[in-house]
């Protein structure tokens, strides 16, 4: 059984915990995948039909050229 030199655990036991963290981080993506459909499932619903059609408002009215503030 080959031994690690930086952390003095078996090879073995190594390997294993990569997959682990691999399968960890796998299960992390799907989480936060299904927490932004929901959200945006939600979000969806919360607003009326004529809103989700028409553009977000503009901040500040569009200025034309040569006006001054």
């Amino acid at each position: 059984m080959a031994i690690s030199r930086e952390k003095k655990a078996p090879a073995k036991v190594l390997a294993d915990e990569a997959a682990r963290d691999f399968i960890s981080h796998r299960r992390r993506e799907a989480v936060l995948k299904d927490i932004v459909a929901l959200a945006d499932r939600l979000a969806s619903k919360s607003r009326p039909p004529s809103a989700a059609a028409s553009p977000p408002p503009m901040p500040f009215p569009a200025r034309r050229a040569g006006e001054r503030h």
